[in-house]
């Protein structure tokens, strides 16, 4: 029989958690960062692969290791935010490729349809109010 999911934690969480924020910081995601000539630098989206790939963490072992830890999941949680926002901000101003942004925001959890319930009990999509909302977007 296979051995589980080790009892204590094979990365320091302090260190990971340090380790995310410095992540976040290369990602300029709060624009405060400017170059040596006074510009504003770039923001990239962060994405929890990247920088699970980048300290060398396993993404799974990290994802189920957040289940247990209020601090580090406070910030992987900190870092999603962050994604879903600049998400949404890029595809509004149209920076960033809808369809690309909303494949990423699917992955958050977002959905493109949704259900009305009415008093009598029955759900319906609500194809209009979404074919509505695709419009407008492709026009920004």
């Amino acid at each position: 029989m296979l051995p589980g999911r080790p009892k204590k934690p094979i990365y320091e969480i302090p260190y990971m958690i340090n380790m995310v924020d410095k992540y976040l910081q290369d990602c300029n995601v709060d624009g405060s960062q400017v170059t040596k000539t006074g510009q504003r630098k770039p923001l990239r989206i962060p994405v929890l692969k990247e920088c699970c790939l980048k300290n060398g963490w396993n993404y799974d072992y990290v994802k189920q290791l957040q289940q247990d830890n209020q601090d580090l999941r406070d910030k992987v949680q900190e870092l999603l935010g962050w994604k879903e926002v600049l998400l949404e901000q890029g595809m509004l101003y149209g920076t960033i490729k809808h369809g690309a942004a909303i494949f990423s925001l699917k992955q958050l959890g977002w959905r493109d349809n949704s259900l009305v319930t009415f008093n009598k009990g029955e759900d319906i999509e609500d194809d209009e109010l979404t074919k509505s909302l695709e419009e407008i977007a492709k026009k920004l």
